[in-house]
C-alpha cells in the first residue's frame, strides 16, 4: 500500500469523524460530503467501496428527505437515453437511506439498470440538506452556452445578443428578445428546458430595442436611482409606445435624470414612473404616461403592441 493511499485513508477517516460532529453548519457538512467524494473518486483502491445491485427494495427514503419529482426522473431517464447511462454512485448510510441520489434511483430502477452506491457511515437528514442546498448548480448562462454549442439556432441569436450588450445584462437581453418586462420563470424554465425561441425578426427587434438603450447607460451609470435592469426595461417599453418621441425622451433623459426632484425607484412600475416625470417635464401637449401604458398592456388591451410585436398574448379591444 503505498504513502498516497495511506493519506487518502488517513483523510477519508477524519473527514467522517467531522462529520459526525454536531458542531458543523450545513456548509461545512456539504463541504466534508465533496472531500469524501474526491477522495473516493481520486483513488483507485478505494473506488473498490463502490457497490452495484438490482435490489432496489434494500434502499430506504430517509425521514425529512423531499419527494422525488417526476418531472426530475423523467428529464434524468431523458438524459439516460440522449447520452447513454453514465455511472454516478448515490450516497446512502449505514442504514441504506439515500442521503443523495433519490431521482437516479428511481431512474435506473424504471429501466432495469443496477444501480451503484456508496455507504457513508453516520450520515443523516442534515447532511442531505446541506448536500442538496450547497451544491453547485448549472446558472442561466451555463444553460444558455450548453444548448448553443448544440448548434441550436435561437440560443445562438441570444448568445450574440447577451454578448453584443453585455454591459446591460442578460435579463435586459432575454426580455428585448420575449417582449416581456421583470422576471419571468416560465421563460427561464423554457431556456433551462431548450425550449426557448428566437426568431430572425425577434432577433432584429431586441438588437434595435436594446442598441436604443444603450444609448442612456452612461447617464444611468452616473446617478444610482434604482436597478440598471429595470429601468433599462422601462427604456424598452417606453420605446415601443406609440406616439412616443425617441429624441426626446433621450434627451430629457441625459438632462433631468439626475436632478433631485427625479425620485429613485425599485421595480419596473417605478423605473416607468420615472420615465413618465421625466418625459412630460416643460411640456404641455403630448403627455405620455407609460406606467398607465404598461397598465393597459397587462390587462390584455394593448392590441397596437400585440400586432406589431408579435407578443404571444390573447388582446382585446378595449
Amino acid at each position: 500500500m503505498n504513502i498516497t493511499h495511506n493519506m487518502n485513508e488517513y483523510l477519508l477517516h477524519k473527514t467522517k469523524e467531522q462529520l459526525k460532529s454536531e458542531k458543523i453548519s450545513d456548509a461545512e457538512r456539504a463541504e466534508y460530503l465533496n472531500i469524501i467524494t474526491q477522495i473516493i473518486r481520486n483513488n483507485d483502491e478505494i473506488v473498490s467501496a463502490v457497490y452495484r445491485t438490482t435490489d432496489y427494495d434494500k434502499f430506504k427514503t430517509l425521514d425529512g428527505n423531499r419527494t422525488v419529482e417526476k418531472s426530475r426522473v423523467n428529464k434524468i431517464l431523458k438524459s439516460i437515453n440522449d447520452n447513454g447511462y453514465i455511472h454516478c454512485p448515490i450516497i446512502v448510510n449505514e442504514r441504506m437511506e439515500i442521503i443523495d441520489g433519490q431521482g437516479r434511483l428511481e431512474a435506473v430502477k424504471q429501466l432495469g439498470i443496477p444501480v451503484e452506491y456508496i455507504v457513508f457511515k453516520g450520515l443523516s437528514i442534515n447532511e442531505c440538506v446541506a448536500l442538496n442546498v450547497y451544491q453547485t448548480g448549472w446558472t442561466l448562462m451555463d444553460y444558455i452556452e450548453s444548448h448553443a454549442d448544440r448548434k441550436n439556432l435561437c440560443y445562438k441569436f441570444l448568445l450574440h445578443l447577451i454578448s453584443k450588450y453585455r454591459q446591460l445584462g442578460t435579463n435586459v437581453v432575454i426580455n428585448a428578445i420575449t417582449g416581456t418586462l421583470g422576471n419571468n420563470n416560465r421563460i427561464t424554465n423554457e431556456i433551462k428546458a431548450g425550449d426557448f425561441e428566437c426568431t430572425s425578426e425577434q432577433y432584429e427587434r431586441a438588437d434595435e430595442l436594446l442598441g436604443y438603450t444603450m444609448k442612456f447607460l452612461k447617464t444611468i451609470k452616473n446617478f444610482n436611482k434604482g436597478p440598471i435592469t429595470y429601468i433599462c426595461m422601462a427604456i424598452m417599453f417606453a420605446y415601443q409606445v406609440e406616439d412616443v418621441d425617441k429624441e426626446k425622451l433621450l434627451r430629457k433623459f441625459e438632462t433631468y435624470y439626475g436632478m433631485e426632484d427625479v425620485p429613485p425607484f425599485i421595480g419596473v412600475d417605478g423605473a416607468l414612473k420615472t420615465l413618465t416625470t421625466i418625459y412630460n417635464r416643460r411640456s404641455r401637449n403630448d403627455k405620455i404616461y407609460f406606467e398607465v401604458e404598461y397598465d393597459r398592456f397587462l390587462s390584455g388591451k394593448y392590441t397596437w403592441y400585440a400586432n406589431k410585436y408579435g407578443i404571444k398574448k390573447k388582446f382585446t379591444e378595449e
